[in-house]
């Protein structure tokens, strides 16, 4: 899989080598080196015809992220887990039996749960009253 990375390394070698007329200085100048520090011109060239270095040293040196040796996908880092959970406005809870009965007083009357829950939490954001009481005044409200 080539990375943006890859391409613009093999880019920038195929401009240098265009200008210096040479792989050894394009491979200086865009610091494609042995593992000893010298330029590699041989790895500049197949780098800018497209290849795509798969040992991990090799990616290394050449600061491209590295990739999984069965697949050849780019191994990305773990993200960092935030240090408090998300607060979360809609998980509001009510226990069973307030729910149970809301459910079958909306069902009686014909409203859908999902109409009824969205403009009952709109109304609790807005009037920060207890969501029981809300949902109460909504289906009787409706049966009106």
């Amino acid at each position: 899989m080539k990375t943006r990375q890859l391409s613009r390394l093999a880019e920038k070698l195929r401009c240098k080598h265009t200008t210096t007329g040479s792989w050894s200085k394009a491979a200086k100048a865009c610091k494609v080196t042995t593992p000893d520090g010298r330029p590699n011109p041989k790895l500049a060239q197949l780098i800018a015809g497209g290849y795509n270095p798969r040992r991990s040293e090799t990616r290394a040196r050449l600061g491209l992220p590295p990739v999984c040796p069965c697949c050849n996908r780019r191994i990305t880092a773990p993200r960092q887990q935030a240090t408090q959970p998300r607060a979360r406005p809609f998980a509001i809870s009510l226990d069973l039996d307030t729910l149970a009965q809301l459910t079958q007083t909306a069902a009686e009357l014909g409203i859908k749960p999902g109409d009824l829950a969205r403009r009952a939490v709109l109304q609790y954001l807005a009037s920060r009253e207890s969501l029981a009481d809300v949902l109460f005044s909504k289906v009787e409200s409706e049966a009106k």
